[in-house]
């Protein structure tokens, strides 16, 4: 399944943490050796070299969204991205219901977000089976 469309730089700004989306909150930020560190995790080799030539924290996403692209596997990343471990400045709420409430509140407000920007193109982003997909507006996807 093609991702190419999730490679704009306002979408990426919503999965490396940029774009505010519910009361307040944003997904996870990533910096730089973050994002360096998780395409090594996925099998893209980088390394973050402090006070040398970098790439932007979008660019680092894009590259490794290109790379998991090619062999099927952003499905992967997107599992990873909205994981609820990942959320850990949720643990400051103290309280089990109201985290889990956040933390969908985020996803579905980060789901909501990617699907405004993919309209123009007739995609959504959806789980089928378990896994995201990106398919046509309304079309009836098995997986």
């Amino acid at each position: 399944m093609d991702f190419s469309l999730l490679g704009t730089k306002l979408i990426i700004n919503i999965l490396i943490g940029d774009v505010e989306l519910f009361d307040g909150y944003k997904m996870p930020y990533m910096s730089g050796p973050n994002l360096c560190n998780l395409s090594t995790q996925f099998g893209l080799q980088r390394s973050y070299a402090m006070g040398g030539q970098t790439l932007s924290r979008w660019m680092y996403m894009d590259e490794l969204l290109d790379f998991l692209n090619k062999q099927d596997r952003v499905h992967e990343l997107l599992t990873y991205l909205f994981t609820l471990g990942r959320f850990t400045d949720l643990n400051a709420l103290g309280d089990l219901d109201k985290v889990n409430e956040t933390h969908k509140g985020i996803v579905q407000s980060a789901w909501n977000a990617i699907n405004a920007q993919l309209l123009t193109s007739k995609k959504e982003l959806r789980i089928v089976s378990g896994n995201f997909v990106l398919a046509n507006i309304g079309e009836k996807v098995l997986r």
